[in-house]
């Protein structure tokens, strides 16, 4: 195999962790059976001593009784805590990124907090409240929405304090008016002989004019009501905008953590992959160097079984019979 190229393709790389994990996940899932077997006798063994459950310890949680300790068996199951399907904690942290990565695509049809807490007891952390902010913190916006929302109730307050001047100013002018009225309805009551006041012609061009000045203020709060509706409408759609933009850069640095998390998880498993084929081969080429250095052995000792069996033999010789000495 060697030490790979750096440019595989996605699916190549899945493909070769998906096939180095499967000798891994079948042992794991004979190990977890094997194991529900064990506490199935465990079960059965204390069903005949029940008192060796709590006698060996000193400080108990709970009181056991035999009664109770025998109906707490008959209710309940033993088995074990371990996901059979998920054999490493690698696999466990790829399954936990591919819910973030679905959550992030679809933030309405998930609970994000149950998915960040399921994700930090994947990673090992027995209590994930601990990290997780209060509620009353979850529920307020982010520092940045605040801002813009104190921004947009100062708009507000200012249009208010305009529309209220442009009230005031409208009130003022129909103050005016209502005095001319009254102006007018007596001078004309006091009788023609008194020539000292105003003419008619006078207080009908004042009345006139205060009718112009007071169909003036009523269109200037008129328009001040849509300039303040018009803002309050623009800041509420900024504020939008701006949210929106915010919950997608937010999404899109998640989105881009989870990915470098999990590019990270997959280059580790594959450089343990690696590790573990570079390592399976030295094996195979330790075992042949064996195997021919044996081979070579047991071809040396036959070639010299077969050297000494096409030797002649030579027959020692026996023992020297002394003559008989002959007279003569």
């Amino acid at each position: 195999m060697g030490e790979g190229r750096a440019d595989a393709p996605v699916g190549t790389t899945l493909a070769m962790i998906e096939q180095a994990t499967k000798v891994m996940n079948s042992v794991h899932k004979r190990l977890h059976a094997s194991q529900a077997q064990e506490f199935q006798l465990l079960a059965k063994v204390f069903k005949e001593h029940p008192k060796s459950f709590w006698q060996q310890n000193r400080k108990p949680a709970y009181k056991w009784d035999e009664q109770t300790f025998l109906d707490a068996l008959e209710d309940a199951d033993i088995v074990p805590q371990a996901d059979p399907n998920t054999a490493s904690h690698g696999q466990r942290v790829m399954k936990i990124m591919a819910l973030k990565q679905l959550q992030a695509a679809q933030p309405s049809l998930y609970d994000p907090i149950a998915i960040d807490r399921a994700a930090l007891v994947a990673l090992g952390f027995n209590n994930p409240d601990q990290f997780l902010a209060p509620p009353q913190a979850q529920a307020s916006p982010p520092p940045e929405l605040q801002q813009i929302q104190a921004q947009i109730q100062q708009g507000n307050i200012v249009a208010g304090a305009q529309k209220t001047a442009a009230d005031a100013r409208m009130l003022d002018a129909q103050t005016k008016r209502a005095e001319a009225q009254a102006k007018i309805q007596g001078g004309l009551a006091g009788g023609e002989g008194k020539s000292t006041g105003p003419s008619s012609a006078e207080l009908e061009l004042k009345q006139a004019d205060l009718k112009t000045k007071a169909a003036g203020l009523a269109l200037q709060h008129q328009n001040t009501e849509q300039e303040t509706a018009s803002r309050t409408a623009d800041r509420e759609a900024d504020l939008k905008i701006q949210q929106m933009k915010l919950e997608a850069d937010t999404q899109n640095k998640h989105a881009d953590r989870q990915h470098e998390v999990l590019m990270g998880a997959l280059t580790a498993h594959k450089e343990n992959t690696q590790q573990a084929a570079e390592l399976s081969e030295h094996e195979q080429d330790r075992r042949a160097d064996i195997a021919k250095t044996l081979a070579g052995k047991v071809m040396d000792g036959r070639n010299a079984q077969a050297k000494a069996a096409a030797t002649p033999k030579l027959k020692a010789p026996g023992p020297v019979k002394p003559r008989k000495a002959k007279l003569v």
